[in-house]
């Protein structure tokens, strides 16, 4: 099994290859002063033959990974990615997922690892708890809560909400158990309080539960050290 991950992986990187050098070409080709939309044409193009390829290199990369996993031999090697674990839990209404690692910044490497994991997480989740999909059918909201340990230096902890990577979370929550991500299903909110390790808490409820977590939690205007 292994050997044949290994092949994949090699095919799929050769197939990476293949399917740019042509679009490439056509690009060296194009004057966009004279034909700009021959130019936009190409690019467009050139962008999508390589996302779809950089998505399947992905996938049998993973597959090779998960391969070592299961054999035990992953802390043999030195990881590539840190790779978080979640726990998920379901009770009165609002779904927990806790995710032993602060949210990743998507400047620091492909974060695509987040989204397979949690996908399949989620998955396992739902379908061994018969949960009905869409689980949360009206208007309802996702709170970001980061922990970070106050004992480490606190101004590496402290990040813009708006450099994280929650993007992958989202589109796994609205596969999974959202009815949609538009403004009109979703409500979103970034929190970070002071705790004694890194983590990242993601709760899931209906609209009429969110005022009372907030107001209850103590979060809003709480110092954070």
């Amino acid at each position: 099994m292994e050997q044949l991950y290994r092949e994949t992986v090699k095919r799929e990187m050769e197939r990476l290859t293949e399917r740019i050098e042509q679009p490439l070409r056509r690009l060296e080709q194009v004057n966009p002063l004279h034909s700009p939309d021959a130019m936009y044409a190409a690019v467009a193009e050139l962008s999508r033959r390589q996302e779809a390829a950089c998505g399947e290199l992905r996938n049998a990369l993973q597959a090779l990974f998960y391969s070592y996993e299961a054999r035990g031999l992953s802390p043999r090697y030195v990881p590539l990615m840190e790779v978080p674990d979640f726990d998920i839990s379901l009770t009165d209404g609002m779904m927990r997922i806790f995710m032993d690692a602060l949210m990743p910044h998507p400047t620091k490497g492909s974060v695509f690892y987040l989204h397979g994991k949690l996908d399949a997480a989620l998955a396992r989740y739902v379908a061994d708890n018969r949960i009905p999909r869409p689980f949360f059918r009206e208007r309802c909201a996702v709170v970001f809560l980061h922990h970070y340990d106050l004992e480490k230096n606190r101004k590496r902890q402290l990040r813009d909400y708006d450099n994280l990577e929650r993007r992958c979370i989202l589109n796994v929550l609205t596969r999974h158990v959202l009815v949609d991500d538009s403004p009109e299903q979703l409500v979103s909110m970034d929190l970070m309080t002071a705790d004694q390790r890194d983590y990242t808490e993601i709760c899931v409820m209906p609209m009429e539960r969110f005022g009372r977590y907030i107001l209850s939690s103590g979060l809003l205007g709480k110092p954070t050290g």
